[in-house]
C-alpha cells in the first residue's frame, strides 16, 4: 500500500506517460473518491476548451465508449480491476484539467487468530486484524468498526459490551457472566461497504464453589498430603536458620578481636599529643618510656610529684 502511494504521488508530480508517447502535466491536486463494488460511478472533467478532452487510466486511453458528451467518464459495474489513478487531459494545452484516484471500496477482512480464556465471571477474547492506516486516516475512507455479541446457550437474546471496541484493540474481557454456563460468541468487523464475516466460537466458564464444596475440597487436600514432606520441610528450615546464626556470631567475634587488638596503639598516639601541645620542643629519649612518665604523672606519692616537678 505504501508503494503504490508513492507511485500515485510520482505520477502526479511528475506526469504519466501515455499510449502516445505523450507526458501528462497535472497542475491541480489529486482527488480521492471511494465508491461500493458493483456500483455505477461517473467522473467529471471540468474543461473550457473547445476540444474535448480524453481519459487515460493505467498509462492507456480509456473507449471512448465510457465517455459521456459532457466528457465525464461513466464506469459500469465497479470492481477492484476498476482502481487506480484516472487524468482527465486536454489535448490543447498538454496539461490534466482533472485527475481522481479511485478507490473501490470492500467489506474489512475478520478477525485472525481469534483466542478465548474463560474464568469464573468473565471471559477474555483476543483477536488479530489487518488494516489499512491510509484507508482508515482518509477522511473519506472506510473507517472500520468491531462488533462482539454473546449469549446464554439456552437463550435467543443477543448481549453486546456496554463500551465502545476498538479493531486495533485486541482484547476485550467480557464480564459479568454467570459462572459453570456456557455462551455463544460471535465477532466481526464492518465498515461502510459492507460487514466481513462471522467468527462463531462457544466458551464456557468455571464453575463456582460454595462454602462447605470448598471445605470437602480442603479436606481432599489434606487426606492427599503425606507428614514426611512437612518434617522434611521443618528439618531443612531449621538447619539453615542455625547455619546463617554460626556464621553471623563468627562473623561478629572477629570484627571484635581486630577492633580490641588495636587499641594500645589508639591509647598511646593519644598521650602522645598533649606533651606536644604543652611543650613543642618535648622529646622522648631513649632512657624514658613514655608509658612509665605517665603512669608517673598520674602517681599520688611525693617522688612522683618531684619527678614530674623536674620535668
Amino acid at each position: 500500500m505504501v508503494l503504490r502511494g508513492i507511485c500515485i504521488g510520482l505520477c502526479s508530480l511528475l506526469g504519466l506517460y501515455g499510449a502516445f508517447g505523450k507526458e501528462f502535466l497535472i497542475d491541480n491536486d489529486t482527488q480521492t473518491k471511494f465508491v461500493k463494488m458493483y456500483e455505477n460511478v461517473t467522473l467529471p472533467c471540468p474543461h473550457t476548451t473547445e476540444t474535448a478532452p480524453s481519459w487515460h487510466w493505467k498509462r492507456r486511453q480509456v473507449s471512448h465508449e465510457k465517455v459521456l458528451d459532457d466528457s465525464s467518464l461513466f464506469i459500469n459495474n465497479v470492481s477492484e480491476v476498476d482502481a487506480g489513478l484516472y487524468i482527465c487531459f486536454s489535448e490543447e494545452t498538454g496539461r490534466a484539467v482533472y485527475s481522481v484516484r479511485l478507490f473501490v471500496g470492500v467489506p474489512p477482512d475478520p478477525p485472525e487468530n481469534v483466542t478465548v480464556r474463560a474464568l469464573t465471571i468473565f471471559v477474555v477474547v483476543t483477536w488479530h486484524l489487518h488494516l489499512d492506516p491510509e484507508w482508515e486516516e482518509d477522511l473519506q475512507g472506510p473507517r472500520t468498526t468491531f462488533h462482539l455479541q454473546y449469549r446464554p446457550e439456552d437463550s435467543q437474546t443477543w448481549r453486546q459490551p456496554p463500551s465502545h471496541i476498538s479493531p486495533t484493540q485486541g482484547q476485550v474481557d467480557v464480564c459479568n457472566l454467570s459462572p459453570n454456563t456456557t455462551y455463544e460468541f460471535q465477532i466481526w468487523t464492518g465498515n461502510r461497504f459492507g460487514k466481513s464475516e462471522t467468527v462463531s466460537f462457544i466458551a464456557t466458564t468455571l464453575p463456582s464453589f460454595s462454602e462447605m464444596e470448598q471445605a470437602k475440597r480442603l479436606e481432599g487436600l489434606l487426606e492427599d498430603f503425606n507428614p514426611l514432606v512437612w518434617v522434611v520441610a521443618v528439618v531443612i528450615v531449621m538447619v539453615v536458620t542455625n547455619v546463617l546464626g554460626g556464621l553471623l556470631l563468627l562473623a561478629y567475634y572477629f570484627q571484635h578481636k581486630i577492633k580490641k587488638s588495636g587499641d594500645p596503639d589508639d591509647a598511646e598516639n593519644i598521650e602522645l599529643v598533649p606533651h606536644i601541645i604543652e611543650n613543642p620542643g618535648y622529646q622522648v629519649d631513649g632512657s624514658h618510656n613514655l608509658e612509665t612518665i605517665h603512669e608517673s604523672l598520674l602517681s599520688t606519692s611525693p617522688s612522683s610529684q618531684g619527678a614530674a616537678a623536674v620535668l
